[in-house]
């Protein structure tokens, strides 16, 4: 019971990449799984949908939760949406 509690109660990060994960949806969201050591904490890498679209496009929506993506930046005409729904995909609100 004790070692379960100290495992929770160790820094875990997330590190938001904002590009698909190579080999799955780009429209999903992506967990690595935890590295790291009870001593330092744990991190992980999530990897966040974006898309670039011309402006007039239809803003995407999160295919999961249907919350539609936030305009990020604007650059030589393209902008850029990204899924801004992190807290409800997160692995462990599943338990």
């Amino acid at each position: 019971m004790k070692l379960a509690k100290f495992r929770t109660a160790q820094p875990r990060l997330n590190f938001a990449v904002y590009m698909s994960h190579p080999g799955d949806d780009p429209m999903r969201y992506f967990f690595t799984p935890w590295a790291g050591d009870p001593e330092n904490g744990f991190v992980r890498l999530v990897y966040v949908p974006t898309e670039w679209l011309d402006p007039g496009d239809p803003i995407p929506v999160c295919p999961d939760c249907g919350k539609p993506f936030r305009k990020q930046q604007e650059v030589l005409g393209k902008i850029t949406y990204s899924a801004d729904c992190i807290e409800m995909h997160v692995p462990e609100r599943a338990r």
